[in-house]
């Protein structure tokens, strides 16, 4: 990049490395956004307390957020900013004034103990009942000279815990926050549409994490399928186009997968005391196995065959019966000729003949027996070269080659 930038200055260094840092123009610093978005980074900070305090995600949507200060100039900031404090803390409006009593709210002033007492000593007593005895306007005269004197002590802003009181606001519906400068009301009551517009977040965040989970990225192109029960299929289908913009993939019910759709990785899971099935899948031209079957790939383990070759294939049944799990073991030991391994799914160990169920068209790691290690990303495409034929009216699968480089005897 900077050889290419540096055909439009008068640098000669022939690295960026070997320049100084410039100096820095004070001139372009803009004070006025500088100050919007320290402002607003305060807002939003006093926003996610409460919400962390009344431990509401952020994922679920909240009514309104209220701005208190004294200062419209700084109300106007907060204003101009307010599309980042709405998304910052998944607030639907933000509304802002000057006036706190329009909420009832008074302040009460009490000590810190800590810092005032440690100072004060035998003075800390006559100071506390000072700063009890300060009226919401002395106070507020506190918090704008940023000190007051009490008891012949000047006491600083800092030394004093400010406690917001009111008689008449809903605390059932609004928390109030503060950081002696600024004061927040947050409303903590979600309607029934913002509750279900949280849960189809947590939908989302379920995917997301199987993306990762199956090491995808997030150009790769897949497709989402789920099976949901009660409230859960139902936000699930009302929320539909959120959910598919958000994860720029097809939101799809399991019973719309196709063959062809090729399975990524598949997990049930748990959400709001509802079963949720997730399967993540990619489309693929690749011809599919007719029969049940399953990739197998070596981990920490070479082939003493077909030049160390690490992946196969395999069926999981014939003549539609399944496939022993001690017959899967030893067809992997005529295909790599190892021994001493265990099974593992992405899902888990393979332990029986049962746990075979969950291998279909999905990759069997084969590993060192009682070792623990990292399984490769899930391939859902078949590894090998096959074909599908057709005998006495019943679906048949040739594999033309296994492991994969080595040709079988099957002559096409």
């Amino acid at each position: 990049m900077y050889q290419c930038l540096k055909q439009l200055t008068e640098s000669s260094s022939e690295s960026v490395h070997y320049l100084m840092l410039p100096q820095p123009n004070k001139d372009l610093i803009d004070v006025t956004i500088e100050r919007a978005v320290s402002r607003m980074q305060s807002v939003i900070e006093l926003g996610r307390v409460v919400r962390d305090r009344k431990t509401i995600p952020v994922k679920y949507p909240l009514p309104e957020v209220i701005v208190v200060h004294r200062d419209q100039q700084y109300l106007d900031d907060i204003l101009s900013l307010q599309d980042y404090i709405l998304s910052e803390l998944n607030v639907r409006r933000i509304s802002t004034t000057t006036d706190k009593a329009k909420f009832g709210i008074t302040l009460r002033a009490e000590p810190d103990h800590k810092i005032l007492g440690a100072r004060l000593k035998q003075e800390f007593k006559a100071v506390t009942q000072g700063l009890k005895a300060l009226t919401d306007t002395e106070i507020n005269e506190m918090v704008e000279k940023g000190h007051r004197e009490i008891a012949g002590q000047r006491v600083e802003i800092s030394e004093v815990r400010l406690i917001f009181k009111s008689e008449t606001l809903n605390t059932d519906q609004y928390e109030v926050n503060s950081d002696n400068d600024v004061l927040i009301l947050l409303d903590v009551t979600p309607d029934s549409s913002m509750q279900d517009e949280g849960t189809a977040r947590e939908i989302i965040n379920r995917v997301q994490k199987l993306r990762k989970k199956a090491h995808l990225v997030p150009t790769d192109e897949i497709k989402v399928f789920y099976k949901a029960e009660g409230d859960l299929e139902r936000v699930a289908k009302e929320h539909k186009q959120f959910i598919e913009g958000t994860l720029k993939a097809n939101f799809e019910e399991m019973n719309k997968r196709k063959s062809s759709d090729q399975l990524i990785i598949e997990e049930d899971q748990k959400l709001k005391d509802c079963n949720i099935k997730i399967a993540l899948t990619k489309s693929s031209d690749v011809q599919l196995p007719a029969v049940k079957w399953a990739n197998v790939q070596l981990v920490e383990f070479k082939s003493r065959y077909c030049n160390g070759a690490s992946k196969g294939l395999i069926l999981l049944e014939v003549q539609k019966m399944p496939v022993p799990l001690d017959q899967i073991k030893g067809e992997i030991f005529n295909l790599f000729g190892i021994t001493n391994f265990d099974l593992w799914l992405q899902t888990g160990k393979v332990t029986n003949t049962k746990d075979l169920e969950k291998a279909a068209s999905a990759t069997l790691y084969v590993v060192p027996m009682d070792k623990k290690v990292e399984l490769p990303p899930q391939n859902g495409t078949p590894f090998c070269k096959l074909l599908n034929v057709v005998e006495n009216g019943s679906p048949k699968t040739i594999i033309l080659e296994n492991p994969v480089g080595c040709p079988t005897n099957y002559k096409v």
